[in-house]
């Protein structure tokens, strides 16, 4: 996490400190914006598969 986010330190516990919160905070809120970018890019690519019906075949 620290690479990602240089702002901030993962604890053993999972828990982020952080050491400036202000720049932690926009280098989330960027790293957030650019996994929606991916998120939207896969779902234009190969369509909103949540969307879709199950298959006959596949239902519970």
């Amino acid at each position: 996490m620290s690479a990602a986010l240089p702002c901030a330190k993962l604890l053993p516990t999972g828990a982020i400190t952080a050491n400036d919160v202000e720049a932690t905070k926009a280098q989330s809120l960027a790293h957030l914006k650019m996994l929606e970018s991916m998120r939207e890019d896969i779902f234009s690519r190969h369509g909103d598969f949540f969307e879709q019906p199950i298959p006959p075949n596949k239902q519970p």
